[in-house]
């Protein structure tokens, strides 16, 4: 989570899309992960459409 929380703090970014499962490896994000990017998101001010 160290790389997406460095492109998260990026004054840039703005917004986050995530797909589960992903497009196209099939992953699909634990809950605990969810949770963990939610936080990132909310700390650096990044709105996330988790689907």
């Amino acid at each position: 989570m160290g790389k997406l929380e460095a492109v998260l703090a990026k004054p840039e970014c703005k917004i986050m899309l995530l797909c589960s499962p992903q497009n196209p490896t099939g992953k699909v994000w634990t809950c605990d992960e969810l949770e963990i990017m939610a936080d990132l998101c909310e700390r650096h001010g990044v709105r996330g459409y988790f689907r």
